[in-house]
């Protein structure tokens, strides 16, 4: 999966589930790149925001980048 460079990381925490599943269905962007995007944009803004409680950028990137490969393989 290629990850489409005209996406930068605000089109990616903007997009809705839906369009990210059909970009990721498409293969335009890959699930470590939008998890990636996701996470910066916690990291920025969750002092003023304070959503989480609790979030482990290790386990959820190892996940998107495990998601890539079984798309990548055909089973998803």
């Amino acid at each position: 999966l290629q990850e489409s460079k005209a996406m930068d990381t605000s089109q990616l925490t903007s997009m809705t589930a839906t369009d990210a599943a059909a970009a990721l269905k498409a293969g335009t962007i890959t699930s470590e790149g939008l998890v990636g995007a996701l996470l910066d944009r916690i990291r920025a803004r969750d002092e003023a925001v304070a959503a989480w409680a609790v979030i482990d950028p290790d386990r959820v990137l190892r996940e998107a980048r495990e998601a890539d490969a079984q798309r990548r393989a055909g089973h998803a």
